[in-house]
């Protein structure tokens, strides 16, 4: 099929055509690579996505997220004896409760995604929120501590003087 006049038109003025749904959109609409728009894009990967069964999305999630196998992730989880890497439980907890949080350093990735040589561990959902929570600040996170052990040392001794 050839393009219109107008459709040729709109291409000279730096848009682009769509190989997928065909339709001349702007290059903001597009990857620097490729000639899928994004939502064409979008829409492939979630049809690719859904096509691969449990554990293969598992091993996408964690190469594409923290930039490790799922080989990387079992021995970090043999490391830690089957257990979270702070307080110790045995079960990650969470929504789905199926799988521990892979802990990373965030000043060193600051996105959603790690470079894979900043993972620090792998963590239940309680602890991975608590850290979040404080920033993964290790300042907060002692100043928390100390004022957990301060408040419980003066409800010990409010306990020690009532009768």
């Amino acid at each position: 099929m050839s393009l219109t006049r107008e459709q040729r038109q709109l291409i000279a003025e730096g848009n682009r055509r769509c190989t997928t749904c065909r339709e001349i959109k702007s290059t903001n609409d597009f990857y620097r690579c490729g000639g899928m728009c994004r939502e064409c894009r979008a829409a492939y990967k979630r049809r690719w996505k859904a096509a691969l069964n449990e554990n293969q999305r598992r091993s996408l999630m964690l190469r594409e997220k923290y930039n490790i196998e799922q080989s990387d992730y079992e021995a970090l989880l043999s490391a830690q004896n089957g257990r979270c890497g702070i307080c110790g439980a045995t079960e990650p907890g969470g929504r789905w409760g199926c799988s521990f949080h892979v802990d990373h350093d965030h000043s060193c990735c600051p996105g959603k995604t790690s470079c894979g040589k900043c993972v620090r561990g792998l963590l239940c959902a309680s602890c991975n929120t608590a850290i979040g929570s404080l920033g993964d600040d290790p300042n907060r996170l002692m100043a928390a501590a100390a004022s957990l052990i301060q408040r419980q040392d003066v409800l010990t001794s409010l306990a020690e003087e009532t009768p």
